[in-house]
């Protein structure tokens, strides 16, 4: 049993070690999940039609979010057909809810493409949340959709802007850590 609780912790110690690190400056509030330590964020820009809209309808307003970003010289072991699924994801510390949200699957797999040492600009079109629910009072309401207002309007009241991405699983990678464990477990 110790040895099993040996296994398990240093797993969590090797996986800590190898999310945090990387070899790229975080400039922003962009978390872009794994990819962190491929790529440089050398700027954002958000741009959305909200004012057009109206704070009344943000739910019909949409945001447009262009990444300028660097490739690393680290050697990528990850393949546009490792990714399943990716969401773009603004939050800010006043509300609960996401800003805005918005599926960028296929710009992920193009990021994924980008040669090492090349800068690309990346463009998504994601949909705004309006977080206004019937069971609030009108004036919970407008006070929750004017802090997603601010923060479309205002950039700097967002806290961060994820990259959500959803990995295939790699089937034979996971039945050799199973049969090690196995192995492990048969020698106790």
């Amino acid at each position: 049993m110790k040895k099993i609780a040996l296994i398990l912790a240093g797993t969590m110690i090797l996986a800590a070690l190898t999310s945090c690190g990387g070899s790229s400056a975080k400039t922003s509030i962009i978390d872009l999940d794994k990819l962190d330590d491929y790529f440089t964020v050398e700027s954002y820009k958000i741009e959305t039609d909200v004012k057009e809209k109206g704070i009344e309808h943000m739910d019909n307003a949409h945001a447009i979010v262009t990444l300028v970003l660097k490739r690393n010289k680290e050697e990528m072991k990850i393949k546009p057909s490792d990714v399943e699924y990716a969401e773009l994801e603004g939050s800010t510390p006043n509300t609960s809810y996401y800003v805005f949200r918005g599926d960028c699957t296929a710009t992920v797999k193009k990021m994924l493409k980008i040669e090492p040492g090349k800068k690309e600009t990346l463009v998504m079109t994601v949909g705004v949340i309006d977080p206004a629910s019937s069971w609030r009072s009108d004036e919970e309401n407008a006070a929750l959709r004017q802090k997603h207002y601010d923060a479309l309007l205002n950039n700097s009241l967002l806290d961060k802007i994820t990259l959500d991405i959803s990995w295939e699983e790699n089937i034979e990678d996971s039945i050799k850590a199973l049969n090690a464990l196995k192995e492990m477990l048969d020698e106790d």
